[in-house]
């Protein structure tokens, strides 16, 4: 069973990984012609969500103590 978390975590680690580059490269650019803050607002959203799915991988990851 602990295959299968490990194997869980990586994905989630990389689907982390994926949608930053996504939404870095393609979200991102669309929103450039707001304002700064609109940017700013728009860069942190990715941000926190590639955050949350980090997490997310990290907690599935099997300890290795």
């Amino acid at each position: 069973m602990s295959a299968l978390r490990a194997i869980a975590g990586r994905l989630a680690g990389a689907a982390a990984f994926l949608f930053a580059f996504i939404a870095g490269s393609f979200v991102v650019p669309l929103f450039a012609r707001w304002s700064v803050p609109g940017r700013v607002m728009a860069i942190a959203l990715v941000a926190v969500v590639a955050l949350v799915l980090w997490r997310i991988a990290s907690a599935r990851a099997p300890d290795e103590a």
